[in-house]
């Protein structure tokens, strides 16, 4: 499958099952926490420095 096609169900078929092995890898699976976890950190580190900006251009 290139950029641009359908996904075929035997496509959508061998996505699933390799999803399935890569979240039962503890590594990748401690990997994608720690990214959602610096994620949120970045987000809210965001709203904490963009609100008061925010506010002083609306005043």
């Amino acid at each position: 499958m290139s950029q641009g096609e359908d996904m075929t169900d035997e496509d959508a078929q061998k996505a699933q099952e390799l999803a399935g092995k890569v979240q039962q890898e503890p590594l990748i699976n401690d990997l994608m926490q720690k990214e959602q976890a610096f994620s949120t950190t970045i987000n809210d580190l965001n709203r904490v420095i963009m609100t008061p900006l925010r506010e002083l251009y609306e005043s």
